[in-house]
C-alpha cells in the first residue's frame, strides 16, 4: 500500500468490494423479508460445505506435495491425512 499507483489501486479494489458486500447483504435481507429465507439458509449451507471440500482437498494435496518433498513415509503421510480430515469433519 505504499506505492502510490499500487496503493490507490488495491485501495479502490477494496472499497468496491465492501459496496458489492454491503450490496448482497441488504438484497438477501430484502428476500429474506419476502419469504425466502429457508431457501438462502439451505443454498448458503451447501455452499459453504462446498468451501470447505475444496479447502479440504487442498489441504490434502499441499501435505501430499510436500510429503513426496521431504521424504515422508506412507504411515507418516496416512496419519498427518488423517489429522486432515478430522479437522475439516462435519
Amino acid at each position: 500500500a505504499d506505492h502510490p499507483d499500487i496503493g490507490r489501486a488495491v485501495k479502490m479494489i477494496s472499497h468496491d468490494e465492501d459496496n458489492h458486500l454491503a450490496y448482497c447483504h441488504e438484497e438477501l435481507l430484502r428476500l429474506a423479508r419476502a419469504g425466502h429465507g429457508r431457501t438462502i439458509q439451505r443454498i448458503m449451507r451447501e455452499c459453504a460445505l462446498a468451501e470447505i471440500r475444496v479447502y479440504r482437498d487442498v489441504s490434502l494435496a499441499v501435505m501430499a506435495n510436500m510429503g513426496r518433498v521431504l521424504g515422508w513415509s506412507r504411515p507418516r503421510a496416512a496419519v498427518l491425512a488423517a489429522g486432515i480430515h478430522a479437522v475439516y469433519a462435519y
